[in-house]
């Protein structure tokens, strides 16, 4: 499950770069059968607000782009939004 997890932080990680690259790993995993939203997982939007809220404290000396929007509620779950379109 673990590595489900990550497939779903690497859209997230996409969407918050504004990667391109977003669809094609969406398209990637569903060939792959792993999981392309967090409903896959049954997990909802408010557990993946909470975990990607949380994560830049696992790491707190390193930077990272999940840090630019987990102060803003707003600005985070339209990241989540944008993350898990459909490809």
């Amino acid at each position: 499950m673990h590595g489900e997890q990550v497939a779903l932080g690497a859209l997230v990680a996409a969407a918050a770069h504004g990667s391109p690259l977003r669809d094609t790993l969406v398209a990637f995993f569903a060939r792959l059968g792993l999981p392309t939203s967090p409903g896959d997982l049954g997990i909802d939007k408010d557990q993946l607000l909470a975990a990607v809220r949380s994560a830049p404290a696992t790491r707190p000396d390193r930077y990272t782009i999940l840090s630019d929007v987990t102060g803003d509620d707003e600005a985070l779950s339209r990241l989540i939004d944008r993350a898990f379109l459909p490809a």
